[in-house]
C-alpha cells in the first residue's frame, strides 16, 4: 500500500515538473575535407534520475500540442549539436602520404550526453544532467 502510494506522488511530481530525460550523442566522418557519414543519436532515458543540472541553452521555439517532446528535438538536431558541441567532442585525424596523393580521414564524436528538456511559454530550455 505505501510503495503504491508513492509510486502515485513520484507519477504526479514528475507530470507537474514537465521535463523528460534523453541522451544525444552524434558522430562524422568526412575524407578529403568531404562530408560522407553524419550520424545523429537522440533516444529517451529508459530510467529517471533526479541529478543535478544546470541550463546548457535555451532558445524561443514553441512546442506543438499535437507533436511529441522526442519528435520536436528530432525536428531540431541542428540546434541541439550547437548546444552539445561545446560539452565532450572527441576529434581524429588520419592523414596518409603516397608520392604525390594524399588522403586525409577525420573522425568527430561527441559523448553521449544526457539532458532534460523544458517547455515554457515560448522558449525551449535544455538542462545538462550531471552524471
Amino acid at each position: 500500500m505505501e510503495r503504491n502510494l508513492l509510486l502515485l506522488v513520484f507519477f504526479c511530481c514528475s507530470l507537474l515538473q514537465g521535463k523528460e530525460q534523453f541522451v544525444f550523442s552524434a558522430r562524422t566522418s568526412s575524407h578529403n575535407q568531404t562530408a560522407f557519414y553524419d550520424h545523429i543519436n537522440l533516444s529517451p532515458l529508459m530510467h529517471m534520475r533526479e541529478h543535478t543540472s544546470r541550463v546548457l541553452c535555451h532558445w524561443e521555439a514553441k512546442k506543438p500540442l499535437h507533436v511529441s517532446t522526442l519528435a520536436f528535438l528530432q525536428a531540431h538536431q541542428e540546434r541541439l549539436w550547437e548546444c552539445f558541441s561545446k560539452e565532450g567532442v572527441l576529434v581524429y585525424d588520419r592523414s596518409e602520404h603516397t608520392l604525390n596523393l594524399g588522403a586525409s580521414h577525420t573522425d568527430m564524436l561527441l559523448l553521449p550526453v544526457r539532458f532534460t528538456v523544458e517547455f515554457k511559454d515560448d522558449f525551449v530550455t535544455l538542462y545538462l544532467l550531471a552524471p
